[in-house]
């Protein structure tokens, strides 16, 4: 693609041919400048609408309206922020990521991958050590693939029937393969990074796929990925298996639309045909390292990047707070609140005369971190909504909210009417859940459950990881059923409900006939949080 410069506020601009001029004389171009500069503007011209889509630790995403003669223009700005450290030394004086992100789209469509190459991309003056760069796109029209899977969108000729569903399913499997085939594999790979369309074409209807978000693309030689597919090389079925194991871990499908995924995805290749079965297990297989390798990282910090969180300073206190909850819980969770302004009132008191906890810095953060991602990866747990950190007191507080129609344990198998063989059964979800998403939360006995009930009664409705108060720990396991640390996890809950409902309680069978349940099926990933 052919670019032409321009300088604009500061910003030395690389305009794709064609598109400068109209850029330039509209105002876009410095709008975008602002935005680079960290500037939000609130008030703009009648004809210009602005909203914020992404605002995170390294990046913000904010959508455009404007009218360019006449003409309705809808984009995208996404500003790469300024580094700290090492990061913003390498960001000021190498490449910036908007150059390397626009590469890579140049590369996509020279290989024929359906994708959004940018109008334009920017860099800004230094800012700290870091150096802030900008990208602007044309929005593309289409659903997120997600937003459709999950029923939230039924736009660009989708509908949400069984069948409709399946077909859509399988073009997107057989976009997948055309993605691998092309070299490209992006380590994000999940249905928000795609956008699905229906066009009409020879007098039918086709599904139009387009890719997007390049961030964190692999792009292979594509010699090398011809002369491996010609070899049967391992190499690219490793990534093969790497990249639909990540696409394994989203949750708003049924068990037939992955087959239908699965099925578009070998159609036409009579290697991946003839052996369907074991590469199905395979990538089971490659799903655990990747749940594994998920933990891990949200154990680190599973909250910089999520659009679901702010974070801020007040006086001396650094504060995060949760913004939004997980789709899969939010009817089950009281409406957000922020952390209070007299942080320093809150701390004199807690915990005695409020539901904030108080602890260390260390173990606030632990106790923050692991919750969040308990919730992330889909596990019941009651989740804290803002901390609060004051370094030079050493002082850290976190408020904590609980599920709707959670008791402890105890009060649970103590309620009338309560039938012993459903606690057994709750429990035994709870830790099928645990065990599917690949994960082991430490300390893990019965009586630190929490019950949750149905309303108005004591029908249970499930098991909660309870105890707000302890810090969990958190390590990957196999998700299979045979797993010798997994039995020993099994049995040891056992006796808990042996100790706690008696030796005889219809419980104990209850407990193992609903965590043994699910195994052996496509998916073995536990429902996850949606983040």
């Amino acid at each position: 693609m052919r670019w032409v410069r321009h300088t604009v506020d500061g910003i030395v601009w690389k305009c794709a041919l064609g598109e400068a001029d109209w850029l330039r004389s509209s105002g876009i171009l410095s709008l975008a400048a602002g935005l680079g500069a960290g500037e939000v503007p609130h008030q703009m011209g009648s004809e210009t609408r602005l909203e914020v889509r992404k605002d995170v630790a390294l990046k913000r995403v904010v959508r455009l309206g404007t009218i360019v003669g006449g003409e309705t223009k809808r984009l995208l700005v996404k500003v790469y922020k300024p580094r700290r450290g090492i990061a913003g030394l390498r960001q000021r004086l190498g490449r910036s990521e908007a150059d390397r992100e626009a590469e890579v789209a140049e590369e996509l469509a020279a290989r024929g991958v359906s994708c959004v190459v940018p109008l334009a991309l920017g860099r800004a003056a230094a800012q700290g050590l870091g150096r802030p760069s900008l990208l602007l796109f044309e929005e593309v029209a289409g659903a997120p693939l997600d937003r459709y899977l999950r029923g939230e969108s039924t736009s660009d000729g989708l509908d949400q029937r069984p069948r409709s569903r399946l077909s859509v399913c399988r073009a997107v499997g057989a976009f997948a393969r055309g993605v691998h085939d092309a070299g490209v594999f992006q380590d994000d790979f999940d249905p928000n990074n795609i956008l699905v369309r229906a066009r009409t074409s020879g007098g039918g209807d086709r599904l139009e796929c387009v890719l997007v978000d390049y961030e964190r693309v692999k792009l292979m030689p594509l010699r090398t990925v011809q002369a491996w597919a010609r070899e049967k090389s391992d190499r690219l079925f490793q990534q093969r298996c790497w990249s639909l194991a990540k696409m394994n871990r989203f949750d708003g499908v049924r068990a037939t639309e992955r087959w239908a995924f699965f099925r578009g995805y070998i159609e036409g290749e009579r290697r991946l045909e003839s052996q369907r079965s074991w590469f199905a297990l395979e990538i089971l297989r490659t799903f655990g390292e990747v749940r594994a390798r998920d933990i891990r990282k949200a154990m680190v910090d599973c909250t910089r990047e999520n659009r679901n969180f702010r974070h801020l300073k007040r006086g001396s206190w650094e504060i995060s707070e949760r913004r939004a909850w997980p789709r899969a819980w939010g009817d089950q969770l009281p409406a957000l609140s922020p952390a209070p302004v007299d942080l320093d009132d809150r701390a004199a008191h807690a915990p005695e005369s409020t539901g904030t906890l108080r602890l260390s810095p260390d173990e606030a953060r632990a106790l923050w971190a692991a919750r969040q991602a308990l919730l992330r990866i889909g596990i019941p747990t009651h989740p804290p909504v803002w901390m609060a950190i004051e370094a030079g007191r050493k002082i850290g507080l976190v408020e904590v909210a609980r599920l709707a129609g959670a008791v402890p344990w105890e009060e649970a198998r103590k309620t009338a009417g309560v039938d012993p063989a459903d606690l057994g059964r709750a429990a035994g979800r709870l830790f099928g859940t645990l065990v599917r998403a690949g994960c082991w939360v430490e300390p893990l006995s019965v009586a630190g459950l929490d019950i949750q009930f149905h309303p108005g009664g004591a029908r249970v409705r499930g098991a909660v990881l309870g105890r707000v108060d302890r810090i969990a720990q958190i390590r990957p396991i196999a998700p299979r059923a045979h797993d010798p640390a997994v039995e020993s996890a099994a049995e040891r809950l056992r006796n808990d409900l042996r100790a706690s409902l008696g030796a005889d309680s219809p419980a104990i069978a209850a407990f193992d006939e609903a965590w043994r349940r699910g195994f052996g099926r496509w998916k073995r990933g536990g429902k996850q949080g949606q983040e």
